[in-house]
């Protein structure tokens, strides 16, 4: 129904669905989440990808579906590649980073998932906007669009309650292994500081986003990446909590 996109309550009583049967299983909008893409399900794969990237926020929000290109010297790596307009120019500076896709949760395995996710969307999306990534299904509008920041910082404000609750379930439980929950944050902070083989910025640049870098530290930024050869005690018994617990639910379901 719907051409495999989410339809409005009014689409849904008038095709014969049964509504009180889709408020038990979580309503409309839960639902749509086994459809596509929603602006719940989009933040998990912003933060892992901002993370990965530490692109800013702003230019991955409109990266383009087309992003990856594959690695002229390693067969085992993708190339990302976003746009990022200069401070006070229209022109846009191109950046890039290559990713070994062997990891489960690298960028590249991500972006291949969020393509899928967003398959049935793109074809009812804009001229403008049908070839971006980050596309979801506007609740009030009905229509396609790309996720506008506004969208991204309910969703993130929603994803760090959901898993603060899930850290204090656990922390109530082993007291003696608790996890540090979640600080409020916003969708600028994921920038961070430069990756060793991203395009290097202009070192006046640089040295103003390390003063300021919320990049996590290296053991940290490991684990959001999926590496494997970082020692972390416990790592295996403890449950993971964020962007890779969730995408971790979402392969498994």
């Amino acid at each position: 129904m719907n051409d495999g996109v989410l339809p409005s309550r009014t689409l849904a009583i008038r095709s014969g669905v049964n509504i009180s049967a889709v408020n038990r299983h979580g309503g409309l909008r839960h639902l749509g989440g086994y459809l596509h893409l929603t602006g719940e399900t989009v933040v998990a794969f912003f933060i892992a990808l901002s993370i990965q990237t530490a692109g800013n926020p702003d230019a991955l929000r409109l990266v383009t579906r087309d992003c990856q290109v594959a690695h002229p010297l390693d067969e085992h790596r993708i190339i990302v590649e976003w746009a990022k307009p200069r401070a006070g120019a229209k022109v846009k500076r191109a950046q890039r980073r290559s990713f070994d896709r062997r990891r489960r949760h690298a960028a590249p395995n991500l972006i291949d998932k969020l393509l899928a996710m967003t398959a049935p969307l793109a074809a009812r999306a804009s001229r403008q906007d049908r070839n971006r990534l980050f596309l979801v299904k506007s609740e009030k509008k009905d229509a396609v669009t790309l996720v506008v920041e506004a969208t991204l910082s309910q969703a993130l404000k929603a994803f760090i309650k959901r898993s603060n609750a899930r850290i204090s379930i656990w922390n109530k439980a082993a007291p003696e292994r608790a996890r540090q929950l979640l600080p409020d944050f916003a969708a600028v902070l994921l920038r961070g500081a430069s990756p060793p083989n991203i395009t290097r910025r202009p070192a006046a640049i640089s040295s103003r986003h390390r003063t300021c870098s919320t990049m996590p530290a290296p053991h940290d930024r490991a684990l959001y990446q999926g590496a494997s050869d970082t020692p972390h005690p416990g790592r295996d018994d403890r449950p993971t909590a964020g962007a890779d617990a969730w995408l971790d639910r979402r392969s498994e379901g």
